[in-house]
């Protein structure tokens, strides 16, 4: 009889990763399916899904780049993980026309600590492309930039790991390294309204997180449209050097610009609503 208590089973990305050739090499996690109904359906599920074998050689994992860790914003590099089918016919099924409103797996990849697992879908009714992030909690409860090696656009994953790429050519991302980045500086604002005490003139705040970095917004109404001009004031450890981003998150609004000169400029906020402000 299968055991529906998971509580003393592994975490089920465990499982979803152990079906795309991790942890191959841990005796407990196999001990563990080995003797657990429950998981062994999973596992037999994850692998149905993903159209592999129960186990993949570690050398059809590419070799993983270094990790690069800052004071808190961490880079974390992916590579692709060996294509579950023959590269032939993998290029054969993407370009083969498709209807309905499912989605086609086309590739795993994986981080160096093997704690991040993605896996690039394709919505078959619409081409458009989205990668889902598999991770702890933990990890996925921050938006990441998304990079993807050889494209200059940009993504954000949303609080559940989703992202959302579009409209690509399978062969830019397919066999490309992915990078997220996760945030170098969070700022969390009341409603602008409520903000008297932080206007440091007419229409423009200065707004301090808990780390003392500062950002300020300046609202512009002289081109016959609301803007908002956001500007990196101080942020500890931001290379002057790199290309920055910002990203502005409110109910229902959810926007990365490009910094110039320090500045991103959005519009469409609401005034009355929390806004949250991230730095990458």
């Amino acid at each position: 009889m299968m055991n529906e208590n998971r509580s003393n089973c592994p975490q089920t990305t465990e499982i979803e990763a152990f079906a795309l050739g991790l942890h191959v090499n841990n005796e407990a996690l196999k001990s563990h399916i080995k003797g657990c109904a429950s998981c062994r359906a999973l596992l037999s599920a994850y692998q149905e899904f993903y159209q592999c074998f129960e186990q993949v050689d570690e050398s059809s994992i590419l070799e993983p780049a270094h990790q690069i860790i800052q004071k808190r914003s961490r880079l974390y590099p992916l590579k692709p993980l060996q294509p579950a089918v023959h590269t032939d016919q993998l290029k054969l099924r993407l370009a083969a026309k498709t209807v309905g409103t499912g989605y086609t797996f086309i590739r795993g990849f994986v981080n160096e600590t093997e704690d991040i697992v993605a896996r690039l879908m394709r919505n078959d009714s619409k081409a458009e492309f989205i990668l889902y992030l598999i991770a702890p909690p933990e990890k996925l409860k921050q938006n990441y930039l998304v990079q993807i090696q050889g494209l200059k656009q940009t993504w954000l994953s949303d609080e559940t790991g989703v992202v959302h790429l579009g409209k690509l050519h399978a062969s830019e991302v397919v066999d490309a390294a992915i990078q997220l980045r996760s945030p170098q500086a969070v700022f969390q604002l009341d409603p602008l309204k409520d903000s008297d005490k932080k206007a440091i003139a007419s229409g423009t705040f200065m707004i301090e997180n808990p780390a003392s970095e500062k950002i300020i917004i300046h609202i512009d109404d002289s081109q016959g449209k609301r803007l908002y001009q956001i500007k990196i004031d101080q942020v500890t450890g931001l290379d002057a050097q790199a290309k920055v981003h910002v990203s502005v998150h409110q109910a229902g609004y959810c926007h990365l610009r490009p910094a110039v000169n320090g500045i991103a400029v959005f519009e469409n906020l609401n005034e009355e609503k929390a806004l949250q402000v991230k730095i990458y």
